[in-house]
């Protein structure tokens, strides 16, 4: 499967994330996402970028559903 555009700098390949998630943190919006590979850990953004990655991320995961 092709990667996904997270932000300009971070493609995922989408059959390789167990969990997204958006939260605020005290100093904005916080994206974190997890990997099923333990091994990889996860990655997270903050601010605007993470505005961005969320709104990628539920791009994929709405066009999926249909």
């Amino acid at each position: 499967m092709a990667h996904i555009k997270l932000t300009e700098a971070h493609y995922v390949d989408p059959e390789a994330v167990a969990q997204a998630y958006l939260d605020k943190l005290y100093d904005g919006p916080f994206m974190e996402v997890f990997f099923k590979a333990e091994h990889l850990g996860s990655t997270y953004f903050r601010g605007d970028e993470a505005v961005e990655a969320w709104a990628n991320w539920k791009a994929y995961a709405d066009n999926q559903k249909q």
